[in-house]
């Protein structure tokens, strides 16, 4: 019973991490090519 919890627990804790990570990376992408157009637009 205990090792079924754990197991709960740490997928939880990896969907958690791996939802986090993604909206991070694309928060990055779409930071970074709004820089990029900044700066094509001052050039």
């Amino acid at each position: 019973m205990r090792s079924d919890i754990g197991c709960l627990f740490n997928f939880r804790v990896e969907r958690i991490y791996f939802v986090y990570r993604s909206d991070i990376f694309s928060f990055v992408e779409e930071f970074s090519v709004g820089v990029i157009l900044q700066y094509g637009d001052t050039n």
